[in-house]
């Protein structure tokens, strides 16, 4: 069931930031973890896919996803999606990714033209549809 928006912890957002920062000019994937509430997702935790990523796009291998699905078990998390980044590319999926991505989870794509200009926009493909989600990021509470 399609969610109607996404809360994305600030813990995962910096990870995630740090995960494309760290394969630019390539691209990132990772796994995203967290849990259903109502009708948002909540996500808290990725895995990402050492290797995964490359220049020209991504591919996982299934030992890796199960390996990375159980990883998020153990840290308390439900599988939700999955997030990869477009480097110098917008934060939306792409013509292959609306072919090859997988239905009925989220997507996170991250993009910018520059390292410093990053993105994150949130998808749900589901058949030929590609809906785009309402992501908030909550400000980090003040330090005290």
């Amino acid at each position: 069931m399609c969610p109607d928006e996404v809360w994305l912890a600030v813990a995962a957002q910096r990870a995630i930031e740090r995960q494309a920062l760290g394969a630019w000019p390539g691209e990132m994937v990772a796994a995203l973890g967290g849990r259903r509430t109502g009708a948002a997702l909540v996500i808290e935790r990725i895995v990402p896919f050492a290797g995964a990523g490359g220049d020209g796009g991504f591919a996982v291998p299934p030992a890796e996803f199960l390996a990375a699905e159980a990883r998020l078990q153990h840290l308390g998390a439900r599988w939700l999606g999955f997030v990869h980044s477009h480097p110098g590319g917008a934060a939306a999926p792409s013509a292959r990714d609306r072919h090859e991505l997988w239905r009925g989870c989220v997507q996170l794509i991250v993009g910018g033209a520059r390292r410093d200009r990053l993105q994150t926009g949130a998808f749900w493909l589901d058949g030929d549809a590609c809906t785009p989600l309402r992501l908030t990021v909550p400000r980090p509470e003040p330090a005290a």
